[in-house]
């Protein structure tokens, strides 16, 4: 076997493993319980592409930062709250909710965050649209 076949063979593994693993990895996060927080965002440009939107999350003291493909024309300013769905086991893996800012009577979250049940006694109006990106 010459050495350009091994090449292939190792970065198709690396390229398509890698990713595979990450995706599996993603949906079963997205099957474990999840709880509620609330962030804002700002727009940044990374030099692979952009715009992006980033935000920060607090459970339990402990700071998260995540971020998404930047959802443009949808009307969204940075520096709005918006609720966000996070993993309870791996807040590291939150997503922002665009379709659901939080109302101005809603207060800060619980350090852990709200349990679906509990932000819809918060905010009763509060109804999971979703993310822009999906």
């Amino acid at each position: 076997m010459d050495t350009r076949k091994i090449f292939r063979i190792i970065f198709f593994i690396l390229f398509f493993g890698g990713s595979i693993c990450y995706w599996l990895f993603q949906i079963w996060a997205g099957s474990l319980p999840q709880k509620y927080t609330i962030s804002t965002f700002h727009i940044s440009y990374p030099s692979n592409g952009g715009p992006n939107a980033d935000w920060e999350i607090i459970v339990d003291h402990k700071s998260y930062f995540n971020s998404s493909t930047f959802p443009k024309n949808r009307g969204l300013k940075e520096g709005k709250r918006y609720y966000v769905k996070f993993t309870i086991d791996y807040p590291s893996q939150s997503i922002m909710l665009f379709n659901n800012p939080v109302p101005e009577y809603v207060s800060d979250p619980p350090l852990d965050g709200w349990t679906l049940k509990e932000l819809q006694k918060v905010d009763p109006l509060f109804i999971e649209k979703g993310n822009l990106l999906k």
